[in-house]
């Protein structure tokens, strides 16, 4: 399940989220933030950021699997099962 959408997600929130990864590359952040908050596609992201669109793939992924531990701990908290 996607908990992330290109184009749909704050630059607040995919920067809580790199918080709890060791992504660290400006270029590939940079790529991060232009698909999943500027809408842009992952090869233009890459091409625009210089650097590899299946790296941004990974890294969104990752983020993504970051971001639903993170709803189920929010679910966790607020109905307490």
């Amino acid at each position: 399940m996607r908990y992330l959408s290109r184009g749909q997600e704050s630059k607040r929130k995919i920067l809580l989220l790199l918080e709890f990864t060791k992504i660290t590359s400006e270029p590939l952040i940079a790529g991060i933030m232009d698909h999943l908050v500027r809408n842009h596609e992952m090869s233009k992201a890459g091409f625009i950021n210089d650097c590899d669109p299946s790296s941004i793939s990974v890294a969104v992924k990752t983020l993504n699997n970051r971001a639903r531990i993170n709803e189920a701990l929010f679910d966790e908290k607020i109905n307490g099962s």
